[in-house]
């Protein structure tokens, strides 16, 4: 990540970055999203050197239907806009790098519901699973991405295990609760909206 002086006041307090992430084979990989863009449309944020070909969200708060896809081939997708609070299943057809840029947001809140969570990592730096979720009741599972392991391609992350800017993890909670990340705690830094 390459954070760069702003010249003019925004949401992340005068930061914004550029982070990429090489994606190095043909399978699914589990991505988040942890900057304001200056567009929230789903084909707009899978930028750089891949190309793919499906992208899905899991929204805990839709327990009728809580699958939610975008298929750049159809005309009609139920996931149609960007979130820094949620992880994104992408089924890349070519590596390359997952570029994005835009504003750091000094706190973002995530709501988690009872059970499974799929969410982004709205970080600008790596954390430990214990300091990022210290916060939270337990008990928690969390889940991360791991390219060794399909057919689902997940592992259990245990406390000292990072949590990666760009990278998307599910989190069992056992309550409905509010998950706070905090980029800048400085008083002056600008909230995102």
């Amino acid at each position: 990540m390459r954070a760069i002086g702003a010249s003019t006041s925004s949401a992340s307090g005068g930061q914004v970055a550029r982070l990429t992430r090489t994606i190095s084979a043909i399978q699914p990989y589990l991505l988040g999203v942890p900057v304001l863009a200056s567009s929230s449309r789903v084909a707009d944020h899978f930028q750089g050197t891949i190309a793919w070909s499906l992208a899905r969200q899991f929204v805990a708060s839709d327990p009728a239907d809580p699958w939610k896809r975008y298929d750049p081939a159809k005309a009609f997708n139920d996931f149609t806009t960007v979130d820094l609070t949620r992880g994104i299943w992408v089924e890349v057809t070519v590596p390359g790098e997952y570029r994005v840029a835009g504003a750091v947001p000094c706190v973002i809140s995530v709501d988690l519901k009872a059970g499974w969570n799929l969410v982004g990592f709205p970080s600008a730096t790596s954390m430990s699973v214990a300091t990022a979720t210290g916060s939270l009741l337990g008990p928690l599972a969390v889940e991360g991405y791991d390219a060794t392991v399909p057919p689902y391609f997940l592992r259990r992350l245990g406390p000292g295990d990072l949590l990666d800017p760009m990278q998307g993890v599910w989190i069992e909670s056992p309550v409905d609760q509010t998950w706070t990340v905090v980029n800048d705690a400085n008083p002056s830094c600008v909230p995102a909206p």
